[in-house]
Protein backbone atom coordinates (compact mmCIF):
# COMPACT_ATOMS: atom_id res chain seq x y z
CA UNK A 1 0.00 0.00 0.00
CA UNK A 2 0.97 3.62 -0.32
CA UNK A 3 2.63 5.09 2.59
CA UNK A 4 0.47 7.97 2.62
CA UNK A 5 -2.39 5.38 2.89
CA UNK A 6 -0.59 4.16 5.80
CA UNK A 7 0.36 7.38 7.65
CA UNK A 8 -3.34 8.09 7.42
CA UNK A 9 -4.56 4.80 8.66
CA UNK A 10 -2.34 4.69 12.11
CA UNK A 11 -3.21 8.74 12.49
CA UNK A 12 0.41 9.66 11.60
CA UNK A 13 2.11 12.88 10.53
CA UNK A 14 3.95 12.11 7.10
CA UNK A 15 6.90 13.02 6.32
CA UNK A 16 8.26 12.49 2.27
CA UNK A 17 7.43 10.89 -0.47
CA UNK A 18 3.55 9.64 0.26
CA UNK A 19 3.41 7.20 -3.18
CA UNK A 20 6.36 4.93 -1.82
CA UNK A 21 4.62 1.07 -2.01
CA UNK A 22 4.96 -0.13 1.55
CA UNK A 23 5.06 -3.80 1.58
CA UNK A 24 6.08 -5.38 4.81
CA UNK A 25 7.75 -4.57 7.87
CA UNK A 26 11.47 -4.84 9.14
CA UNK A 27 13.91 -3.65 11.58
CA UNK A 28 16.10 -1.04 10.98
CA UNK A 29 19.22 -3.52 10.65
CA UNK A 30 17.41 -5.88 8.30
CA UNK A 31 15.00 -3.59 6.08
CA UNK A 32 15.09 -3.68 2.75
CA UNK A 33 13.87 -1.34 -0.20
CA UNK A 34 10.03 -1.67 0.87
CA UNK A 35 9.95 -2.20 4.09
CA UNK A 36 8.82 -0.08 7.00
CA UNK A 37 11.11 0.27 10.59
CA UNK A 38 10.19 2.07 13.64
CA UNK A 39 12.64 4.76 15.80
CA UNK A 40 11.41 4.11 19.40
CA UNK A 41 14.62 5.37 21.32
CA UNK A 42 16.83 7.77 19.45
CA UNK A 43 19.54 6.29 21.17
CA UNK A 44 19.25 4.33 17.70
CA UNK A 45 19.39 6.98 15.62
CA UNK A 46 22.80 6.01 14.01
CA UNK A 47 21.02 3.03 12.97
CA UNK A 48 17.95 5.00 11.15
CA UNK A 49 20.46 6.85 9.14
CA UNK A 50 21.83 3.71 7.97
CA UNK A 51 19.08 1.81 6.87
CA UNK A 52 17.65 0.48 3.86
CA UNK A 53 14.21 0.92 4.99
CA UNK A 54 12.09 3.11 2.28
CA UNK A 55 10.29 4.77 5.49
CA UNK A 56 10.44 4.97 9.41
CA UNK A 57 8.30 5.50 11.97
CA UNK A 58 8.87 7.42 14.84
CA UNK A 59 8.30 10.34 17.36
CA UNK A 60 9.93 12.96 15.74
CA UNK A 61 11.97 13.81 12.77
CA UNK A 62 15.23 12.09 12.59
CA UNK A 63 18.07 14.34 10.87
CA UNK A 64 20.10 12.83 8.40
CA UNK A 65 17.85 10.26 7.63
CA UNK A 66 16.81 9.26 3.74
CA UNK A 67 13.77 7.32 4.42
CA UNK A 68 10.60 9.27 4.35
CA UNK A 69 9.57 9.55 8.19
CA UNK A 70 5.70 8.84 9.60
CA UNK A 71 5.65 11.01 12.93
CA UNK A 72 3.50 9.30 15.86
CA UNK A 73 3.40 10.51 20.06
CA UNK A 74 4.41 6.49 20.10
CA UNK A 75 6.04 4.74 17.50
CA UNK A 76 5.88 1.19 18.99
CA UNK A 77 1.97 1.66 19.11
CA UNK A 78 1.98 3.01 15.37
CA UNK A 79 3.67 0.22 14.47
CA UNK A 80 2.00 -2.27 15.84
CA UNK A 81 -0.91 -0.55 13.98
CA UNK A 82 0.91 -0.52 10.92
CA UNK A 83 1.88 -4.44 11.20
CA UNK A 84 -1.66 -5.14 11.68
CA UNK A 85 -2.56 -3.16 8.61
CA UNK A 86 0.18 -5.01 6.44
CA UNK A 87 -0.21 -8.38 8.30
CA UNK A 88 -4.14 -8.85 8.67
CA UNK A 89 -5.40 -11.42 10.56
CA UNK A 90 -6.55 -14.83 8.46
CA UNK A 91 -10.21 -15.02 8.19
CA UNK A 92 -11.82 -18.44 8.84
CA UNK A 93 -12.89 -20.50 5.97
CA UNK A 94 -16.61 -21.30 6.96
CA UNK A 95 -15.46 -24.98 6.51
CA UNK A 96 -16.35 -27.51 9.29
CA UNK A 97 -14.25 -30.72 8.68
CA UNK A 98 -15.93 -33.95 8.35
CA UNK A 99 -13.24 -36.00 10.34
CA UNK A 100 -14.00 -33.22 13.45
CA UNK A 101 -16.17 -34.88 15.99
CA UNK A 102 -18.84 -32.17 16.65
CA UNK A 103 -21.85 -33.41 18.85
CA UNK A 104 -25.20 -31.15 19.57
CA UNK A 105 -23.49 -28.40 19.35
CA UNK A 106 -24.42 -24.41 17.84
CA UNK A 107 -22.02 -23.57 15.65
CA UNK A 108 -22.66 -19.50 13.92
CA UNK A 109 -21.94 -18.49 10.60
CA UNK A 110 -18.21 -18.43 9.26
CA UNK A 111 -16.68 -20.37 11.78
CA UNK A 112 -14.31 -22.69 10.46
CA UNK A 113 -13.42 -26.18 12.59
CA UNK A 114 -10.41 -28.35 11.11
CA UNK A 115 -9.89 -32.15 11.53
CA UNK A 116 -9.89 -33.85 14.37
CA UNK A 117 -11.31 -31.17 16.99
CA UNK A 118 -13.63 -32.04 19.80
CA UNK A 119 -16.86 -30.21 20.40
CA UNK A 120 -19.00 -31.68 23.06
CA UNK A 121 -22.66 -31.54 24.21
CA UNK A 122 -24.93 -28.49 24.13
CA UNK A 123 -21.84 -26.46 22.84
CA UNK A 124 -22.27 -22.28 21.83
CA UNK A 125 -19.51 -21.10 19.46
CA UNK A 126 -20.20 -17.90 17.56
CA UNK A 127 -19.43 -15.88 14.66
CA UNK A 128 -16.34 -16.00 12.79
CA UNK A 129 -14.46 -18.53 15.02
CA UNK A 130 -11.42 -20.64 14.19
CA UNK A 131 -11.08 -24.04 15.85
CA UNK A 132 -7.91 -25.80 14.77
CA UNK A 133 -7.23 -29.31 14.86
CA UNK A 134 -7.08 -31.56 18.31
CA UNK A 135 -9.06 -28.80 20.56
CA UNK A 136 -11.30 -29.88 22.66
CA UNK A 137 -14.28 -28.44 23.85
CA UNK A 138 -16.28 -30.22 26.34
CA UNK A 139 -19.98 -30.17 27.24
CA UNK A 140 -21.94 -27.12 27.78
CA UNK A 141 -18.99 -24.56 26.71
CA UNK A 142 -20.33 -21.05 25.49
CA UNK A 143 -17.57 -19.45 22.77
CA UNK A 144 -18.50 -16.09 21.72
CA UNK A 145 -17.86 -14.24 18.11
CA UNK A 146 -14.57 -13.95 16.44
CA UNK A 147 -12.47 -16.47 18.72
CA UNK A 148 -9.12 -18.31 17.80
CA UNK A 149 -8.76 -21.52 19.53
CA UNK A 150 -5.34 -22.66 18.63
CA UNK A 151 -4.16 -26.51 18.47
CA UNK A 152 -4.30 -29.04 21.61
CA UNK A 153 -6.37 -26.73 23.80
CA UNK A 154 -8.66 -27.85 25.49
CA UNK A 155 -11.65 -26.18 27.32
CA UNK A 156 -13.04 -28.22 30.27
CA UNK A 157 -17.43 -28.49 30.82
CA UNK A 158 -19.34 -25.09 31.17
CA UNK A 159 -16.47 -22.97 30.76
CA UNK A 160 -17.39 -19.34 28.89
CA UNK A 161 -15.14 -17.51 26.67
CA UNK A 162 -15.72 -14.22 25.17
CA UNK A 163 -15.43 -11.69 22.43
CA UNK A 164 -12.44 -11.53 20.25
CA UNK A 165 -10.38 -14.11 22.46
CA UNK A 166 -7.40 -16.19 21.39
CA UNK A 167 -6.28 -19.52 22.90
CA UNK A 168 -2.49 -20.03 22.48
CA UNK A 169 -1.29 -23.64 21.55
CA UNK A 170 -1.99 -26.05 24.48
CA UNK A 171 -3.46 -24.10 27.13
CA UNK A 172 -5.87 -25.76 29.63
CA UNK A 173 -9.08 -24.06 30.76
CA UNK A 174 -10.96 -25.13 33.20
CA UNK A 175 -8.80 -27.73 34.60
CA UNK A 176 -9.76 -29.06 38.10
CA UNK A 177 -8.75 -26.75 41.04
CA UNK A 178 -5.79 -27.68 43.52
CA UNK A 179 -8.54 -28.98 46.20
CA UNK A 180 -7.82 -31.53 49.18
CA UNK A 181 -8.99 -32.18 52.27
CA UNK A 182 -7.03 -34.40 55.26
CA UNK A 183 -7.99 -37.63 56.47
CA UNK A 184 -6.26 -39.08 58.46
CA UNK A 185 -2.94 -38.45 56.72
CA UNK A 186 -4.63 -38.73 53.26
CA UNK A 187 -5.49 -36.49 50.93
CA UNK A 188 -9.63 -36.50 49.82
CA UNK A 189 -10.54 -35.05 46.39
CA UNK A 190 -12.52 -31.93 47.06
CA UNK A 191 -14.88 -31.77 43.54
CA UNK A 192 -13.92 -28.64 41.81
CA UNK A 193 -17.72 -27.83 40.65
CA UNK A 194 -17.50 -24.36 39.44
CA UNK A 195 -16.14 -22.77 35.86
CA UNK A 196 -13.79 -20.66 34.59
CA UNK A 197 -14.94 -17.33 32.70
CA UNK A 198 -12.97 -15.44 30.42
CA UNK A 199 -14.16 -12.13 29.37
CA UNK A 200 -13.68 -9.87 25.17
CA UNK A 201 -10.59 -9.05 23.60
CA UNK A 202 -8.17 -12.17 26.34
CA UNK A 203 -5.24 -13.66 25.35
CA UNK A 204 -4.20 -16.63 27.14
CA UNK A 205 -0.11 -18.14 26.02
CA UNK A 206 0.91 -21.06 25.32
CA UNK A 207 0.69 -24.19 28.04
CA UNK A 208 -1.58 -21.71 30.56
CA UNK A 209 -3.47 -23.10 33.04
CA UNK A 210 -6.77 -21.87 34.48
CA UNK A 211 -7.77 -24.28 37.14
CA UNK A 212 -11.76 -24.43 37.25
CA UNK A 213 -13.40 -22.67 40.75
CA UNK A 214 -14.40 -24.84 43.65
CA UNK A 215 -17.95 -23.28 43.40
CA UNK A 216 -18.75 -20.98 41.42
CA UNK A 217 -16.10 -19.05 38.86
CA UNK A 218 -12.47 -18.19 38.42
CA UNK A 219 -12.65 -14.80 35.90
CA UNK A 220 -10.56 -13.22 33.67
CA UNK A 221 -11.48 -10.28 32.93
CA UNK A 222 -11.49 -8.14 29.62
CA UNK A 223 -8.54 -7.45 27.81
CA UNK A 224 -6.78 -9.18 30.02
CA UNK A 225 -3.28 -10.63 28.35
CA UNK A 226 -1.55 -13.94 29.56
CA UNK A 227 1.90 -15.09 28.37
CA UNK A 228 3.07 -18.42 27.91
CA UNK A 229 2.95 -20.70 31.17
CA UNK A 230 0.85 -18.52 33.43
CA UNK A 231 -0.73 -20.66 36.30
CA UNK A 232 -3.88 -19.01 37.27
CA UNK A 233 -5.17 -21.02 40.65
CA UNK A 234 -9.03 -21.80 41.01
CA UNK A 235 -11.25 -19.08 42.84
CA UNK A 236 -8.83 -16.49 41.07
CA UNK A 237 -10.56 -13.16 39.99
CA UNK A 238 -8.10 -11.34 37.49
CA UNK A 239 -9.16 -7.87 36.60
CA UNK A 240 -9.68 -5.76 33.39
CA UNK A 241 -6.45 -4.97 30.88
CA UNK A 242 -3.82 -6.61 33.71
CA UNK A 243 -0.80 -8.25 32.06
CA UNK A 244 0.76 -11.81 33.56
CA UNK A 245 4.19 -12.42 32.21
CA UNK A 246 5.79 -15.31 31.30
CA UNK A 247 5.73 -18.13 34.02
CA UNK A 248 3.23 -16.26 36.80
CA UNK A 249 1.36 -18.46 39.43
CA UNK A 250 -1.61 -17.17 41.31
CA UNK A 251 -2.59 -19.67 44.06
CA UNK A 252 -6.22 -19.68 44.89
CA UNK A 253 -9.09 -17.08 45.47
CA UNK A 254 -6.50 -14.48 45.19
CA UNK A 255 -7.79 -11.06 43.69
CA UNK A 256 -5.52 -9.21 40.80
CA UNK A 257 -7.27 -5.67 40.36
CA UNK A 258 -7.79 -3.94 36.93
CA UNK A 259 -4.52 -2.78 34.98
CA UNK A 260 -2.28 -5.03 36.97
CA UNK A 261 1.03 -5.68 35.66
CA UNK A 262 2.55 -9.18 37.29
CA UNK A 263 6.51 -9.14 35.63
CA UNK A 264 7.86 -12.84 34.83
CA UNK A 265 8.10 -15.44 37.54
CA UNK A 266 5.87 -13.42 40.27
CA UNK A 267 4.13 -15.52 42.61
CA UNK A 268 1.05 -14.92 44.63
CA UNK A 269 -0.29 -16.63 47.86
CA UNK A 270 -3.61 -17.69 48.19
CA UNK A 271 -6.10 -15.06 49.45
CA UNK A 272 -4.59 -12.23 48.47
CA UNK A 273 -5.85 -8.57 46.67
CA UNK A 274 -3.52 -6.64 44.21
CA UNK A 275 -4.81 -3.48 44.00
CA UNK A 276 -6.02 -1.76 40.31
CA UNK A 277 -2.77 -0.27 38.43
CA UNK A 278 -0.24 -1.97 40.91
CA UNK A 279 3.12 -3.15 39.52
CA UNK A 280 4.96 -6.40 40.96
CA UNK A 281 8.73 -6.68 39.62
CA UNK A 282 10.00 -9.80 38.04
CA UNK A 283 10.54 -13.05 40.15
CA UNK A 284 9.02 -11.23 43.30
CA UNK A 285 6.70 -13.15 45.55
CA UNK A 286 3.70 -11.86 46.85
CA UNK A 287 2.45 -12.60 50.80
CA UNK A 288 0.06 -9.71 51.51
CA UNK A 289 -2.43 -7.80 50.18
CA UNK A 290 -0.62 -4.70 47.78
CA UNK A 291 -2.32 -1.07 47.66
CA UNK A 292 -3.60 0.05 44.22
CA UNK A 293 -0.85 2.08 42.30
CA UNK A 294 2.23 0.92 43.56
CA UNK A 295 5.10 -0.38 42.60
CA UNK A 296 6.40 -3.59 44.41
CA UNK A 297 9.14 -6.15 44.12
CA UNK A 298 11.45 -8.46 46.01
CA UNK A 299 10.95 -11.87 48.02
CA UNK A 300 8.81 -10.97 50.25
CA UNK A 301 7.47 -8.07 48.08
CA UNK A 302 8.28 -4.80 49.18
CA UNK A 303 8.15 -1.41 48.19
CA UNK A 304 10.70 -0.52 45.18
CA UNK A 305 11.88 2.95 46.58
CA UNK A 306 12.44 0.18 50.13
CA UNK A 307 13.74 -2.60 48.27
CA UNK A 308 16.40 0.07 46.34
CA UNK A 309 17.22 1.16 49.55
CA UNK A 310 18.10 -2.08 51.15
CA UNK A 311 20.05 -3.18 48.03
CA UNK A 312 22.55 -0.29 48.46
CA UNK A 313 22.44 -0.94 52.01
CA UNK A 314 23.88 -4.53 51.28
CA UNK A 315 26.34 -2.96 48.98
CA UNK A 316 27.52 -0.89 51.88
CA UNK A 317 28.06 -3.74 53.60
CA UNK A 318 29.75 -6.07 51.38
CA UNK A 319 32.10 -3.18 50.90
CA UNK A 320 32.69 -2.78 54.66
CA UNK A 321 33.33 -6.19 55.08
CA UNK A 322 35.97 -6.61 51.91
CA UNK A 323 37.89 -3.59 53.35
CA UNK A 324 38.27 -5.52 56.85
Amino acid sequence: MKLSELATAIGGELLGNGDIEISSVASLEDAESGDISYLALHSYSELANQTKASALISHSRVKNCQAAQILCNDPYLGFAKAMRIIYPALKPSGKISGKAEINDATIGDGSQVDSFAFIGNEVTIGKNCHIYPHAYIGNKVQIGDNCIVHSHVSIREECTIGNRVILQNGCRIGSDGYGFAKEKGKHLKIPQVGNVIIGDDVEIGANCCIDRSTLSSTIIGNGTKLDNLVQVGHNVTVGENSLLVAQVGIAGSSKIGNRVTLAGQVGVSGHLTIGDGATIGGKSGVTKDIPAETVYTGYPAIPYSSWTKLQHMMAQMLEKQEEE
